[in-house]
């Protein structure tokens, strides 16, 4: 080989290793920022999922405020009106507001009257046992700070996770002391998560609450990809007592990686 083809050779080797390491280094690059930008699009869906829960929160508690600070409420925990769970506890109102729990307890915390209505059947029945324990006396739906305060949470239930809100039952007027408590609710079964998944635009679901994602309430969030296709974004949901209960998981496609 003349000394003409070995510079030759030598020369296109040094460029194909060049070329080689850059379009390596350029790809890590740009992957990299691509990655970046994918888990911030992860992160800002599921924000939009966080806030659909938060509205469905604040849905309930603008209930609460027309219904919790009412005349007509404040006499019938006083036993004082009789036709009020006949004129107001109707289907339709169960139906309309997409409630499943309306209960309603005297200054005491005994429970006065509690139902869940159930859509399918248009019918009410008997609260469970694991949803009574949560009304007893001294529990922290009962604790209201002031008069017009309202707690509100996630009550992680065997037949689908439900979130309440509590509000002091005032007259309209707030001149006279709180008599009671009134808390209704919301299960976020398979429909409802349907009905936000398509306000949202997003693929939702709630899952088991799996510590060794490692997500607690000071690091609620976590994005991982599932596959080369998809991506997950989670977060934590805590219940009314502030303890870790479900995880909110927002599942898209990978476009940008792709």
């Amino acid at each position: 080989m003349t000394l003409r083809k070995k510079t030759l050779l030598v020369i296109c080797l040094i460029v194909v290793s060049f070329s080689l390491v850059l379009v390596l280094s350029a790809n890590q690059i740009l992957l990299s920022g691509f990655l970046l930008v994918e888990n911030r699009e992860s992160e800002k869906n599921l924000q939009r999922a966080m806030n659909a829960i938060k509205a469905e929160e604040a849905s309930l508690a603008a209930f609460l405020e027309d219904w919790a600070v009412w005349d007509d409420t404040y006499q019938f925990v006083a036993g004082a009106n009789a036709d009020y769970l006949k004129k107001n506890l109707t289907a339709s109102t169960f139906l309309t507001q997409r409630l499943q729990l309306m209960a309603f307890l005297d200054p005491a915390g005994r429970i006065v009257h509690a139902v869940l209505f159930d859509p399918a059947t248009k019918t009410t029945r008997n609260i469970p046992a694991a949803l009574e324990s949560a009304l007893k006396p001294g529990s922290i739906l009962l604790s209201h700070s002031t008069a017009d305060s309202t707690v509100q949470g996630l009550i992680n239930l065997p037949e689908a996770p439900l979130l309440v809100a509590s509000r002091p039952i005032l007259d309209s007027e707030h001149k006279q002391a709180p008599r009671g408590s009134m808390v209704i609710g919301r299960f976020l079964h398979s429909a409802e998560l349907a009905r936000i998944a398509n306000i949202t635009h997003l693929s939702l679901a709630l899952v088991p609450y799996d510590a060794a994602l490692g997500l607690t309430v000071e690091k609620p969030v976590r994005i991982e990809p599932v596959s080369e296709e998809t991506i997950a974004g989670y977060a934590l949901l805590s219940d009314i007592r502030g303890n870790p209960a479900l995880l909110l998981r927002v599942e898209s496609p990978r476009s940008i990686y792709s």
